[in-house]
């Protein structure tokens, strides 16, 4: 490495290494000699990580603390019970460390303590929901779930369980309603859905007499059905039928809670939403993207987005291999994770030095995990946007090796990526636009040209004229691929991006507008294509009549 030092031949290194921790099952982990003084070292470790400085932090210390507090879990039950309170509050912080394998030992213990604490937990609520609501609603920088938002739902899940669905709720209700972040909204709306489904659920309130709690569930769902998100709507719309639920029809304790739902607006919803209900609707699905989510079904990409069929991101993400990778070794875990962290560096030497690191790291790439590959490259795709032209480049040259090493796991970051590439190509600066150029080829050679084709049609109306012309070249030379296989996704895809830039088209992008056009022309047929213009609007098919010419169109080679 370079003098930003982000590998680094470090003596931590060399001491014992406990970074597979997070691939130990709790049952593997062994007891301790001295439980009382280990636990006394473990909050006092913790303690001290939590106010160290990033560059003076004993990572490894605090991690080899960690997983000390795993073992006196699985092990030494009394002794954590008697020190439960200073121990929560000392390795929660551990969650949000930037190394992942740390946040991810740290959401082990998490999901590990209420099978020992139990209902002792529920005074650590209040500090604990916070922090696994704010992580399980975290996206990766493709803009997706990550490995760690979905450890940290098990965590909340784990300790919720071992809550009364009275503190359960509260906890939730007064953390994740009324947060910024649309994800943390949509998860504390799931985990509200999964208390209120479990066990006694919202009947458990009426028991007690807690009248005040289910008003509340209820005010919350009334807010959760106003959301962009279609999964909040829907967790929303099954707290409301768990509340009708829980009152057994009755109209008049319904009506008490309506009535106390504002504005206007919002109680005409829930009413609307209450009578058409006649069951409770399905969760939605766990691989829909929401955080958390862990499955990647299979879906058919035809570019309608609607009834059966999935978006080009959403295809994307279905498309991604299964994960092989093993639990990586502790070298190429700590590579990994110093590669990431400098990435991210204010000075641009240490940002350089990162992605000559990343460079040398390629023959191991494809022991990385998709979690951690995921994470690697969205800082990777990160430094496409750098401000300093040497990294930029050299950030995209990277790209274009990586690609042919980690193949169809690229899908991983596809959206970002392409984003990042397609403003690339716009750039004013001659060395960003070839290296641009020569990663898209990298890009073209590893994704499956539906794929690409349906990528390349959703940023190119983002992209500035330059970026615009280059990515039309591409579409016309993309679009009888697909085409002979797969028309409809051609006719989705790439006729509302042509039409578009056909309104806008002049100067320089004109020939490549025209280009892109008489392609079409040749395999739809020109008359169908004018068809198409005129379905939306009789300006797009005149602009389109102009370009025909220009692009030499005949008639359709496959329908002809």
């Amino acid at each position: 490495m370079g003098s930003g030092g982000v590998v680094g031949r470090r003596g931590a290194l060399e001491r014992p290494q406990t970074v597979g921790a997070a691939d130990v099952d709790s049952a593997e982990l062994a007891p301790l000699p001295d439980p009382e003084g280990t636990l006394r070292q473990v909050i006092a470790k913790c303690q001290q990580s939590n106010t160290a400085a990033r560059k003076e932090l004993d990572w490894q210390g605090q991690l080899e603390a960690l997983t000390d507090a795993r073992r006196l879990t699985a092990h030494h039950a009394e002794v954590v019970m008697a020190a439960s309170h200073e121990l929560v509050l000392a390795v929660l912080p551990a969650v949000d460390e930037l190394r992942s394998t740390t946040a991810r030992v740290a959401l082990q213990l998490l999901q590990e303590l209420p099978a020992v604490l139990g209902r002792s937990l529920e005074r650590e609520l209040e500090d604990i929901v916070p922090v696994l609501l704010k992580k399980a609603g975290e996206l990766s920088t493709a803009g997706r779930d990550n490995f760690l938002a979905a450890e940290a739902d098990k965590a909340l899940s784990a300790i919720l369980a071992a809550a009364s669905e009275a503190r359960a709720l509260s906890a939730l209700l007064a953390s994740g309603v009324s947060h910024k972040s649309p994800h943390v909204r949509c998860r504390a709306a799931a985990h509200l859905d999964e208390v209120a489904a479990a066990g006694q659920g919202l009947e458990a309130l009426l028991r007690g007499n807690n009248w005040s709690l289910l008003d509340r569930v209820f005010k919350a769902a009334a807010v959760f059905l106003q959301e962009g998100s279609l999964d909040t709507r829907t967790y929303g719309k099954r707290l409301l039928w768990a509340v009708k639920a829980a009152l057994h029809g009755s109209r008049s304790d319904l009506d008490r809670l309506v009535t106390g739902v504002t504005p206007d607006a919002s109680q005409r919803r829930v009413v609307e939403v209450l009578d058409g209900l006649t069951a409770a609707p399905p969760p939605p699905s766990r691989g829909s993207g929401a955080p958390g989510s862990s499955g990647r079904g299979n879906g058919s990409f035809n570019g309608s987005g609607s009834g059966g069929n999935i978006s080009w991101q959403a295809a994307a993400a279905a498309a991604v291999p299964r994960d092989t990778a093993g639990p990586m070794g502790p070298e190429l875990q700590e590579a990994v994770d110093q590669v990431g962290l400098h990435l991210a560096s204010k000075d641009w030497r240490n940002r350089s030095d990162a992605l000559a690191a990343l460079s040398a790291l390629l023959p191991a790439l494809p022991e990385v995990p998709n979690g951690p590959l995921e994470e690697l490259l969205g800082s990777l795709v990160a430094r496409l946007a750098d401000s300093n032209a040497k990294v930029n480049v050299q950030a995209l040259q990277v790209v274009a090796d990586v690609l042919p090493v980690v193949r169809a796991r690229c899908l991983l970051v596809l959206p970002s990526l392409l984003q990042a590439l397609a403003a690339n190509l716009g750039s004013s600066n001659d060395r960003v636009r070839a290296a641009a150029a020569a990663a898209l080829d990298a890009l073209a050679a590893v994704v499956e040209p539906p794929l690409l084709l349906g990528g390349l049609g959703g940023v190119i109306g983002s992209s500035s004229i330059r970026g615009k012309q280059a990515l039309l070249e591409r579409l016309s030379s993309l679009a009888p691929q697909v085409y002979r296989y797969q028309p409809q996704l051609v006719v989705k895809q790439v006729l509302p991006a042509a039409f578009a830039i056909a309104l806008e088209a002049k100067g320089d992008l004109r020939p490549a507008t025209a280009q892109l056009l008489g392609v079409l022309a040749q395999l739809m047929g020109g008359s169908a294509l004018l068809a198409q213009a005129a379905g939306v609007s009789a300006a797009v098919e005149s602009r389109v009549r102009d370009f025909l010419p220009m692009g030499g169109a005949r008639g359709s080679m496959y329908s002809q």
